[in-house]
């Protein structure tokens, strides 16, 4: 099979994936919150854009 196929996913393994990047998404936002300079909204860090970012290969 040529890598150019897309693989494609039955709805349960689908719906799990998802709900395993949006916890980790959630989690790292949470990370990215603690790490913020007191008493503003900005944080120096922050992880999701790390996950939201897709690669290309």
């Amino acid at each position: 099979m040529n890598s150019m196929h897309a693989k494609i996913l039955p709805a349960w393994a689908l719906g799990a994936l998802l709900l395993i990047v949006a916890t980790i998404y959630y989690g790292s936002a949470q990370l990215g919150l603690l790490l913020a300079f007191q008493k503003t909204n900005a944080s120096p860090v922050w992880p999701p854009s790390g996950i939201a970012e897709p690669k290309h290969v």
